[in-house]
């Protein structure tokens, strides 16, 4: 969500954030709405209910991924990612008998094990101050 606060008004414009992009050194945000004027002072607010849900589904597919990996030297090829749904893309050709059964029991093995998470930022968000 960005806030626009327009110069001599009281209140301010709330607009979506639909898309986050970056170019080279630029990060682009498209908005629902008309964008904000040129020079005007705007606010980011963090959705955190929606990152939350970002954050476990992002974990949830690590788990996959290093499953899928550890049993079948398998990488990912593609996928999506939305809050709480997720799809993730593997090349196998065929895909083993009992597949579906032996992902979930190896998965569900992962989380029971409880292994410790940690969240680190890359240095490459330095410069930005975060």
């Amino acid at each position: 969500m960005l806030k626009v606060v327009s110069p001599g008004s009281a209140g301010a414009e709330s607009l979506a954030v639909t898309d986050v992009r970056k170019e080279g050194e630029l990060v682009w945000h498209s908005v629902a709405g008309e964008a904000p004027a040129e020079g005007a002072v705007v606010r980011g607010e963090l959705d955190w209910d929606r990152r939350h849900r970002l954050m476990r589904t992002h974990t949830a597919l690590h788990i996959l991924c290093g499953v899928i990996w550890n049993e079948w030297h398998v990488p990912v090829t593609g996928g999506n990612m939305e809050p709480l749904s997720a799809r993730m893309d593997f090349e196998f050709d065929p895909l083993p008998e009992g597949f579906a059964a032996r992902v979930e029991q190896l998965v569900n093995d992962a989380i029971v094990r409880n292994y410790p998470l940690t969240c680190d930022q890359p240095k490459r968000l330095v410069p930005f101050g975060w």
